[in-house]
């Protein structure tokens, strides 16, 4: 998400669908940080489910942007890091406006695909009752993986297309700015992101108790690095 990813010796590698993939440790650290709840009596498993439901989610919303990528015939690598994940690729011949916004739409599509998915799976449990047949241990870590699953690849999604730089929803306002405007769309771009950033930023933050302080954090965090970016310009 953020740019050039660092690997370690520690590295976990896999392919899907021919795809290589890659997850550093530092994915499973920000998993950690995030799931962790110090005081709400939090059960190890809980925590297990979370980070098992963010390597899915996030696994499979990068695996959206990489199997379009791949469509168009430019070979993708996947990684999973501390800030969530990347995939990348190198355009070759054919390259336009409305594929680059296909490719960074694809991601958050893919995630909202398998919210649709856990819907049903979560509808056809309860249409079926076995759920009901489970002991209670074992029924409550169901709803756990659903909610997890359904409240990452719902509200992570929508959040990713908000319009700002280096989230998917920055990408497409990036590629539709420097199509129609060429002469300052970098910079109306990055502005933007500031500007939202700083906005959602102050939004989580007040609403801390429902979402807790990594939004916000988050958000904050991109909007200093758009207002660097600004800076480099030579606007600020």
């Amino acid at each position: 998400m953020f740019g050039p990813v660092g690997t370690t010796p520690y590295d976990l590698r896999f392919r899907v669908l021919g795809i290589p993939v890659t997850v550093t440790p530092w994915f499973w650290l920000a998993g950690l940080i995030t799931g962790w709840r110090p005081n709400s009596g939090q059960h190890l498993d809980l925590l297990v489910i979370w980070i098992g439901c963010l390597f899915i989610s996030i696994l499979v919303h990068e695996m959206g942007h990489a199997l379009t990528a791949l469509f168009f015939g430019w070979p993708p690598e996947v990684y999973l890091y501390g800030f969530g994940g990347l995939a990348v690729y190198r355009p070759g011949y054919g390259r336009t406006t409305g594929r680059s916004v296909l490719i960074s739409f694809a991601g958050p599509a893919a995630g909202f695909l398998l919210f649709g998915l856990m819907i049903a799976l979560a509808m056809a449990l309860a249409a079926s009752g076995r759920p009901q047949q489970l002991e209670l241990a074992w029924r409550n870590r169901l709803s756990d993986f659903l909610w997890d699953m359904t409240w990452i690849n719902l509200v992570w999604g929508l959040v990713n297309l908000v319009p700002v730089l280096p989230l998917d929803g920055g990408r497409i306002a990036e590629s539709l700015l420097v199509h129609f405007r060429p002469w300052d769309g970098p910079k109306l771009t990055v502005t933007l992101s500031v500007v939202v950033a700083v906005v959602a930023a102050v939004a989580f933050y007040l609403n801390r108790e429902m979402f807790g302080t990594y939004p916000a954090f988050f958000f904050g965090l991109l909007a200093l690095v758009n207002i660097q970016s600004l800076q480099t310009r030579g606007v600020w």
